[in-house]
């Protein structure tokens, strides 16, 4: 590769950099349309910590089928899981002798995150006898029937038995020469929003409801989900809105904490090593930049105390990688070879580090992303993917990059800091 075309490259990778910063942090009117396009690190899943969110108190109460000691505190276990699995952040607290509190960060709680007792029957209304209840379901999920969208569910052994009596009830009501029945079905003592389904006469332990849309589908299979733990929660109160955690000073302190973590080691590469301190800060940049852009895709990820210091921490290594290997280069420098042959040596000698490094701490990753919710999961997820640029960078970018310096300078040593200790050889 010439000098010129090296050059080249750098500038549009410089370019390329330029660009993705105001896409990530400039808000900008698309020309030519209404549309306002705000940057992609503003479009962040906030937490409690930095955002408003909504609370509502609720009226918790045991129904015939609920086995435990103390329904209050098996709520706020239940909920609290359920509140992080969707949020991964919020809060639920127990408030008085039979009331629960939850704080989530959004504008309104789904109904999905409230308990509620099930009522299958052949009759419709409240004093119409239940034959089937929450503790026969098995499980209840969204499931495609052909071009429609719907709940499947599945019963326990005894819940196959209760729904085969509730339709066999059901064709007998509906008449002699009936082929199908109608069943009714409640949730949350809502007796005037009943879902009303024909059925014939079911024994395989399965129901299927056809609704809307695959959202629908989602929250009323939570909703059946919750009806296993015998326990149902009311409110009269239409919720609050809460305010961050955090004030507005408290926010710009973290904020300039984050801005110092991620400048200093930028200033530490291009004062230890001039010319290719500079081009490490190319690289940093770009590994910065796409993941932003990429955790603030995933939907999954929550802005938070945990995902800040997992973004901060996975920057911080992948420098260490860095600085590895340039160090790597450095020493094989000082032994005598060329700056190509250094180069070379010295990535081949960083390589088994920085793979040890990043791999264990990937490892490390996954299991917090698959065995915990909250601030440990949004900082296992952050850290994963910022383990996985700096692999990219630390063992393939960085790589491509001092390839295309030596063809701008492969013999003045002084332009990157580097000394030598013995007499250079030919190698």
């Amino acid at each position: 590769m010439k000098k010129k075309l090296a050059t080249r490259n750098f500038i549009l990778i410089s370019i390329a950099l330029a660009l993705g910063l105001v896409f990530t942090f400039i808000s900008f009117s698309v020309p030519f349309t209404n549309h306002i396009f705000k940057g992609f690190a503003n479009g962040f899943n906030t937490g409690l910590a930095f955002s408003d969110g909504f609370s509502n108190t609720y009226e918790v109460e045991a129904s015939s089928i609920y086995s435990g000691n103390n329904a209050v505190n098996d709520a706020k276990q239940v909920l609290q899981d359920l509140v992080l699995d969707k949020y991964n952040d919020g809060v639920v607290t127990v408030v008085g002798d039979n009331q629960v509190s939850i704080t989530v960060p959004d504008t309104y709680i789904d109904s999905s995150l409230v308990l509620g007792i099930l009522e299958m029957k052949v009759e419709s209304g409240e004093q119409a006898p239940v034959i089937v209840n929450g503790s026969h379901i098995k499980n209840a999920k969204h499931q495609m029937s052909g071009t429609n969208h719907g709940v499947y569910i599945e019963f326990t052994k005894a819940g196959k038995e209760a729904f085969k009596n509730l339709t066999t009830q059901a064709v007998e009501k509906a008449g002699e020469s009936a082929t199908e029945g109608t069943i009714y079905i409640y949730l949350n003592k809502d007796y005037q929003n009943g879902q009303q389904l024909s059925v014939p006469v079911i024994s395989q332990g399965y129901a299927y409801i056809t609704m809307a849309n695959k959202e629908a589908c989602q929250v009323y299979a939570a909703r059946l989900n919750n009806a296993r733990y015998g326990l149902n929660m009311t409110t009269e109160s239409e919720g609050v809105v809460t305010h961050a955690y955090y004030n507005t000073l408290q926010k710009v302190m973290i904020a300039v904490v984050m801005a110092i973590i991620i400048i200093a080691p930028m200033i530490f590469f291009a004062i230890k090593y001039k010319e290719l301190g500079w081009l490490t800060l190319l690289g940093l940049g770009l590994f910065f930049v796409a993941n932003v852009i990429t955790l603030c895709l995933i939907s999954a990820f929550t802005l938070n105390i945990g995902g800040i210091v997992g973004m901060a921490t996975g920057y911080l290594i992948t420098a260490f990688t860095v600085f590895v290997l340039l160090e790597k280069c450095s020493n094989e420098y000082k032994l005598g070879k060329k700056l190509p042959a250094a180069f070379k040596s010295g990535y081949r000698k960083s390589l088994n580090i920085n793979i040890d490094i990043l791999a264990s701490l990937a490892i490390l990753s996954v299991i917090g992303l698959i065995f915990t919710n909250g601030n440990i999961f949004t900082f296992s997820l952050a850290l994963l993917i910022n383990i996985c640029y700096g692999a990219l960078l630390s063992l393939l970018l960085m790589r491509g990059f001092m390839k295309m310096y030596l063809c701008i300078n492969s013999t003045k040593a002084n332009k990157i800091n580097f000394k030598q200790e013995v007499e250079q050889n030919d190698k």
